[in-house]
């Protein structure tokens, strides 16, 4: 074997080890499985398994590694073995990958796989109403369409305060002037809003029946701009001290994403679950439904401790979908 490949079968070995190691191995456990005698080696050879992109990790999902003195872990971004829930945004980027395949390509394709992608559409349009849904992408079109021809939009729009509670929402309809369109996390539209007569901040996900108007507006001038900005910057402030703390539960593993996407600090706690060892972290949340969407790809490694009725709102959700079943035949600690 020449030292090039030997090196790459060193680096498979040692994350299949430590990736089926969740407490972590000793160096001495690692010496014994991998076959590395030297200690200095196998520092050497671990110190490589940074910025590493093999199958099935892309290069932005590098890997981490965790030494606390007495044990080496292996953060990676998913347990590649289990189930991954979807996000609502996810089903829709699936459903409408699958039918801009269907649509684009069906001459190129043959009946098999045509018959395949069509069962997959049904498959999702029966267990979620995801058919119904119009797609971000194509809100985001109309909208920058809007912007760049100067067109106003009309569109209802679910007010935040009803967000939670599905039984008393509030639609308006509303007629607004885009002005900017700001992408992260969660999606925003700042607008000149008619009913308001003021500028306002709408989140895409409230959006819904969007269309563009023919009525032509004129883009606000640099005062005018910089009062929206500040608006916005003041509600995001305002979200944040205003947002409760949420305590969790969860395995070191999952800890990599989980912080990119909520900034955890970790407490001192830890406990052990059906064997399962976690440990507790604590962040702000913004926006309930999207913590609590943004939570489902990483059961069943996950656990909300508080706010209770966010405990509630996740195990209710478990019962209703077939998600239970596949955590009752894990070793979940859920």
């Amino acid at each position: 074997m020449n030292p090039k490949t030997r090196e790459t079968a060193l680096r498979l070995n040692l994350i299949r080890l430590l990736s089926t190691s969740p407490n972590g191995l000793s160096f001495d456990e690692l010496k014994k499985a991998s076959g590395i005698e030297s200690e200095t080696e196998l520092k050497k050879a671990l110190g490589k398994l940074y910025m590493i992109g093999t199958y099935p990790y892309t290069p932005l999902d590098y890997l981490e590694l965790e030494y606390d003195g007495s044990r080496v872990r292996l953060l990676i971004p998913q347990n590649i073995d289990k189930t991954i829930v979807l996000t609502s945004r996810e089903w829709i980027l699936l459903r409408d990958s699958l039918e801009s395949e269907l649509s684009e390509n069906s001459s190129t394709l043959d009946k098999t796989e045509i018959l395949a992608i069509e069962n997959l559409l049904e498959k999702i349009k029966k267990i979620l109403p995801y058919n119904t849904i119009e797609s971000f992408a194509s809100i985001k079109k109309i909208i920058r369409d809007s912007i760049a021809k100067k067109k106003s939009l009309e569109f209802k729009y679910k007010t935040r305060e009803d967000q939670n509670d599905p039984k008393e929402q509030t639609i308006e309809i509303r007629k607004v002037d885009p002005w900017y369109l700001l992408e992260s996390s969660i999606d925003y539209l700042i607008a000149y809003c008619h009913s308001r007569k003021d500028s306002r901040v709408f989140r895409l996900e409230s959006i819904f029946e969007i269309k563009a108007t023919e009525s032509s507006y004129e883009m606000p001038n640099d005062q005018l701009t910089q009062k929206a900005i500040d608006q916005f910057q003041r509600f995001l402030i305002s979200s944040n001290d205003d947002s409760k703390l949420a305590t969790i539960w969860h395995t070191r593993e999952s800890f990599y994403h989980l912080n990119l996407l909520f900034e955890l600090t970790l407490t001192k706690n830890s406990k052990s679950i059906n064997g399962i060892d976690l440990i507790q972290s604590q962040c702000k949340i913004r926006d309930p439904k999207w913590f609590l969407e943004s939570l489902l790809p990483f059961l069943p490694d996950v656990i909300i401790h508080e706010p209770l009725e966010l405990k509630e709102q996740l195990m209710e959700y478990i019962r209703n979908s077939r998600l239970r079943k596949f955590l009752e035949n894990s070793s979940s600690p859920l």
